[in-house]
């Protein structure tokens, strides 16, 4: 039976040589879905964020927000980069 409520977890990232791990959103266990801000990339050219979506389907989909667009990826090593090009910072 699926868990019913909120919950939240910590989650270890591995970036530019050094070990984050913080407590990364929350999911509605009831419907399975989530979106969860992964990371904040901040440069010259502005700030672009990567968030992590869980809609209940096989894989999650990552999504890049940057000056208010939304730019949706299948790989987290892609959307990342992506974020460093908009940025205008080297990820």
């Amino acid at each position: 039976m699926p868990r019913r409520g909120r919950s939240s977890r910590r989650m270890c990232i591995y970036l530019t040589g050094q070990i984050q791990t913080q407590t990364i959103g929350e999911a509605n266990m009831t419907t399975g879905n989530s979106r969860t801000l992964l990371n904040t990339v901040e440069g010259p050219k502005g700030k672009a964020e990567l968030f992590e979506v869980v809609d209940g389907g096989p894989q999650p989909v990552y999504e890049v927000v940057c000056g208010g667009t939304t730019q949706s990826f299948k790989s987290m090593g892609e959307a990342y980069i992506t974020c460093g090009e908009l940025s205008g910072t080297k990820t």
